[in-house]
């Protein structure tokens, strides 16, 4: 990737360019020494004066919100045709849509609002000395100012001072929001200091930088905050303050970042210097533009330019190119802003592929290459390049492309849209407060016949979407427009459905914020169960052929080979998996996970490719193709416990208990083949099928089967023997059956154990429950 830069010719402030920024794909707003507001357009290099500030109104910074409050959508953009779903204000200059405020702080310690239109509709006293930062709230209902004289204050969006959040001993030179609006993050001289809005709370505080600190950025979709400094070193934080990545020294101070809306790239700018980053950290592209310090750098809405605001007074602009896209022999490079060049590795081949707009969003996979301009959405078949299927786009901004086997899920600003590769809408989904400008490709997943999404406002919460005509896991048939949720313990972090298989086994993967991994079986018959099989997860892949996940545990990768199948038993999950501590490097990332092959991003930006065994991936594709003959004769072949182990696990899972009695023998499982000879012999096929759910490990499952059968004794027993004593007697109780059966076996355990009763359910019923030992027995006997 690299960037394409441009110095817009015969356009410049007298002095220095101090602030920039999009007021839509075509047109930046910036002002500068000269006291100018100036509207310049990309397209023709042509500008035009929006207003000119008073003389005593030097400029510092300049923002806007791009979300209106009490919305899930975002608002209209300034210098647009209109806005969408933008609430109004009252101040002086009377009603505007909020979306239409430009927020302007000055040397003078006052800041500004300004309508669309350049009119000064208000000006307010705010700090001693210089106001040297202000910045909308993301979501637009109030903005923060921070100035020389150490207080940073929250104002509403008319204007009026709510709060003197923090006052310091330094100026504060630089802050910015969180990405919930509950916090700040402002620089303190060297230290960068996280403070809450919650009263009562203490602040996070860190030595960020050896220099002062000058500029920070705090990203709304990844959280991750990047702080650049006098120290000529920009740096990377989670946020809570724990270090990711430390950059070497440049050769200048870092005097400007941005965050891209995506949450995967931001940019740095200092004197004659502008790069762009990897989200953890390593540099993709360096330029070296004739600029002087880039005092303010600006992403547009759609994350493929970059505005920058130059010390000798001119704007900068740069495209992003020479991106590429890979998936299996096929490689798509932009080449430039209208054309991509595919490479057929196979055959060879090269085509260039042109378009009339510019290209925004890309994705290559599932044999299919989609495209995204400011208009259309392009669907290129990898079997033939010259017909695309072409559709209209219900927005001009388009955030994130997704691609699975029939679908395509297309982000935009305030809305989401699934569609199939010909180019049909299947589903808009949609849920209370959404702003689907702040998912990332982490929070958001899309398979085969599903789509999940974490919520915006509660990140504990996951939406799931299902995009064909089955049922949902519950058994609720779906709308695709409003889906059903299931709610996690605590904030989820990561999600990544499950590519393979068939739609009954979907298995969702979700990371939470203490770095535990789970897999949840999203069309499970019942409540949803998170079923955790790892601790320490700092990433994750599915491969996209079949159901083997590969995530970073540690600092190693470890590679499951059967987690559906397994999830439920942790020996079966370690016996069937691949760990490997190559020199991954800190904070490395699993980037792909391909046929056999996994490719992990270290944190330098190099590509570490580590492949699997290509008999576990074989072994899948027989068991998918419903081949166990050819399966099992490939595990004879080899004769390897890690293969054997794997079969054993998906054998189980399909209830296929005359192979996986033969694999647990081979791998030495003496007591699962006991118990496979056991359920063998069981009298009927539902207490076989619940055999093998225990055999699995799935209790719930094999509960289930049993009491849709009508064995609630057996029912009742399997938990006895699970010692679920509690749950027993629940069934018992709800049933009212066996209720003396269960008292009965709990005093003989008791018994055996020498100790005396202190459940007080037990307690209670054991005093109004007649015991008759030998009525019991018979009952029993009876019913086994």
């Amino acid at each position: 990737m690299k960037l394409k830069t441009e110095i817009i010719p015969d356009i410049r402030h007298n002095g220095g360019a101090i602030c920039v920024g999009w007021i839509n794909s075509e047109d930046i707003l910036s002002c500068g020494d000269d006291h100018l507001l100036l509207k310049t357009s990309v397209l023709t290099h042509e500008s035009s004066i929006l207003c000119k500030l008073p003389s005593d109104v030097t400029p510092l910074d300049m923002h806007w919100p791009t979300r209106s409050p009490g919305t899930g959508s975002a608002g209209g953009s300034i210098g647009s045709a209109g806005t969408t779903g933008s609430a109004s204000v009252n101040h002086p200059g009377g009603g505007k849509s909020l979306a239409d405020i430009i927020l302007i702080t000055s040397a003078d310690g006052k800041f500004h609002l300004l309508s669309r239109t350049g009119r000064l509709e208000r000006s307010v006293e705010a700090h001693q000395g210089a106001c040297l930062v202000g910045k909308w709230s993301h979501d637009g209902a109030g903005f923060m100012t921070a100035g020389e004289d150490g207080l940073l204050k929250i104002w509403s969006r008319s204007g009026m001072l709510r709060s003197t959040l923090i006052s310091c001993d330094t100026p504060i030179y630089t802050g910015a929001w969180a990405p919930d609006n509950q916090a700040i993050c402002h620089s303190n001289g060297r230290i960068l200091c996280v403070r809450s809005l919650a009263a009562n709370t203490k602040p996070i505080r860190w030595k960020a930088h050896e220099g002062l600190i000058l500029k920070i950025a705090w990203c709304h979709t990844n959280g991750l905050i990047v702080s650049g400094g006098e120290d000529c070193r920009y740096r990377v934080w989670d946020s809570v303050g724990h270090p990711l990545y430390v950059s070497g020294y440049h050769d200048y101070p870092i005097t400007s970042v941005a965050w891209s809306p995506s949450g995967d790239m931001f940019t740095i700018g200092g004197f004659n210097t502008i790069r762009v980053c990897d989200s953890t950290g390593w540099s993709q592209s360096l330029e070296k533009p004739q600029s002087g310090s880039l005092y303010q750098l600006n992403w547009s809405i759609d994350g493929t330019q970059i505005a920058a605001a130059c010390a000798n007074g001119h704007i900068l602009y740069a495209h992003v190119v020479g991106k590429v896209f890979d998936w299996k022999h096929f490689s798509a490079l932009v080449q430039d802003k209208r054309t991509i060049l595919v490479t057929d590795s196979l055959s060879e081949t090269i085509e260039q592929l042109d378009f009339p707009d510019r290209v925004i969003q890309v994705t290559l996979g599932f044999n299919h290459l989609v495209v995204a301009t400011p208009a259309q959405c392009h669907v290129y078949n990898t079997n033939n390049w010259n017909t695309p299927v072409i559709f209209d786009l219900k927005e001009g901004a388009v955030c994130m492309l997704l691609s699975s086997e029939k679908y395509i899920t297309i982000v935009e600003r305030s809305n989401i849209s699934v569609y199939n590769y010909q180019g049909r809408l299947i589903a808009s989904p949609r849920w209370p407060g959404m702003y689907s400008e702040s998912l990332s490709r982490a929070t958001i997943s899309l398979c085969g016949d599903m789509l999940v999404t974490r919520d915006t406002l509660d990140q504990r919460v996951i939406h799931i979407f299902e995009l064909s005509s089955s049922t949902s896991g519950g058994g609720v048939r779906t709308n695709t427009d409003t889906g059903t949720h299931i709610q996690h313990t605590t904030v989820v972090i990561e999600l990544a459905l499950s590519q393979a298989g068939v739609a009954n086994d979907r298995q969702l993967a979700v990371i939470d914020v203490n770095r535990d991994l789970y897999l949840i079986p999203v069309r499970e018959f019942g409540p949803k169960q998170f079923l955790k099989i790892g601790s320490q997860i700092k990433s994750l892949q599915w491969n996209i052929d079949v159901d083997i996940l590969a995530v970073i545990q540690d600092g190693r990768l470890v590679v499951w080979y059967s987690p559906i199948a397994s999830a439920y038993n942790p020996r079966m999950l370690k016996l069937s998996s691949m760990e490997r501590d190559a020199e991954l490097g800190r904070n490395p990332r699993v980037h792909t996970f391909q046929d056999t092959t996994v490719y992990i991003r270290r944190s330098d930006g190099s590509l570490v490719t580590i492949l699997i065994s290509p008999y576990i991936f074989a072994l899948h594709k027989d068991v998918m193709e419903n081949k166990w003959d050819r399966g099992l004769k490939l595990c004879r072949t080899i004769q390897d416990e890690v293969l054997w182990a794997t079969m054993a696990a998906l054998a189980v899972h399909a209830k296929m208990l005359e192979i996986a009695e033969e694999a647990f023998a081979a791998i030495q499982q003496h007591d699962k083949v006991t118990y496979i000879q056991y359920i063998k012999e069981l009298p009927n096929r539902a207490q076989q099928i619940a055999g093998a759910a225990l055999l699995k490990g799935s209790v719930a499952q094999a509960e289930s089967t049993l009491l849709h059968n009508g064995l609630l004794f057996h029912a009742i027993n399997n938990n006895l023997n699970l010692y679920s004593w509690n749950r027993a007697l629940d069934l018992a109780l709800k049933h009212k059956s066996h209720i003396d059966t269960v008292l009965y076996v709990r005093k003989q355990y008791l018994n055996s154990l020498n100790k005396s009763e202190i459940n007080p359910k037990f307690l209670q019923l054991n005093s109004t429950v007649d015991l008759n030992e030998e009525a019991i027995k018979q009952k029993i006997e009876n019913e086994m």
